[in-house]
């Protein structure tokens, strides 16, 4: 295994991400008054496509490494991932959190679900968020497996496939969602390290297994997860192919969503939410759904890229008052 970090920026894994992010969003506007196709279009959704955006971070966590000589240089990665992930994922799930505490009047039941944001994600009041706590564990221990890669990455792989087989229950510390999502991270960092030979890797096959999955998940639904996941991966290497090209000529936008993908999930609730609650107070909502989804989409994504703007930008005055 190859030390030295790959750094050109792949324009499909960018694509990758903007689909991802586009899966994403479509499955966090079920509403209230989302009609029933809606809710067979998420089922697909749900189907595998956490597994599509864990693969991709596990890709991205490998091939953008840095080398690591010692334990200084991982708790440095550590202390800037948290600085990323973790503080964002309590200030916001604390003032998300803020609203429900105070429709239970701060009631000591009401104050322990909203502490189960650091301790048992998916039992709080900001379930969405425990994709952020699971993606921060995985970085803590990615470095670890990239460093190790060989001889021990088939160690790492065969403990990945039992813990999705044992569909472990515990939910202290998202333990379920790990054990469940383990897989596509390390399938991510094999992707990673062979690089060079998936960038060979014949196109038919690909497509043929594309239509496959397709197949099975519309006309057979139920699929056992993560075999689901597994089989979308060419579906989505395939989709990321075709939009490619599509895409190039507003590559500079498709980056931006890229980079930004983490405050993008982060925020994106927030901007379907409002949107939910306007369109509840107008009359027949259901049947003005899928103009719900055109307004929601972009709003989910120019919503939260305008926040961090604004959180940059006030950053900076704060950075720049402090010095002087």
């Amino acid at each position: 295994m190859t030390n030295r970090p790959a750094k050109r920026r792949l324009f499909l894994v960018d694509v990758w991400i903007a689909i991802s992010l586009l899966f994403v969003i479509l499955g966090h506007c079920s509403v209230a008054f989302a009609p029933a196709w809606y809710e067979k279009l998420k089922a697909w959704i749900y189907s595998f496509h956490m597994g599509a955006f864990f693969f991709i971070s596990g890709f991205l966590m490998h091939y953008t490494r840095k080398p690591m000589k010692n334990f200084s240089d991982y708790l440095l990665l550590i202390g800037d991932k948290f600085r990323k992930f973790a503080l964002p994922f309590v200030i916001l799930g604390i003032l998300l959190s803020l609203i429900p505490l105070a429709q239970h009047h701060f009631s000591a039941k009401a104050m322990r679900t909203a502490l189960n944001l650091l301790y048992r994600p998916t039992a709080s009041y900001v379930i969405f968020l425990w994709f952020i706590y699971v993606l921060f564990e995985f970085y803590l221990i990615a470095p670890l497996i990239s460093r190790a890669y060989n001889p021990i990455i088939i160690l790492f792989l065969t403990v990945a496939i039992g813990l999705s087989l044992m569909r472990v229950s515990n939910n202290l510390f998202a333990i379920h969602l790990f054990s469940r999502h383990f897989i596509f991270l390390l399938l991510g960092i094999i992707a990673a390290e062979n690089i060079d030979s998936l960038r060979r890797i014949p196109r038919l096959p690909v497509y043929a297994t594309a239509i496959f999955f397709l197949y099975l998940s519309v006309f057979h639904p139920g699929l056992f997860y993560p075999a689901s996941g597994c089989l979308a991966l060419p579906f989505m290497l395939a989709l990321s192919w075709i939009c490619a090209p599509l895409l190039r000529p507003c590559r500079a936008v498709v980056e931006h969503i890229s980079k930004n993908c983490f405050g993008i999930y982060l925020y994106q609730m927030i901007a379907i939410q409002i949107l939910a609650r306007f369109f509840a107070f107008l009359p027949n909502p259901s049947s003005l759904f899928p103009l719900f989804l055109i307004l929601a989409i972009p709003a989910a994504i120019v919503f939260p890229l305008t926040v961090i703007k604004a959180l940059n930008l006030l950053a900076t005055r704060l950075f720049h008052r402090a010095v002087h």
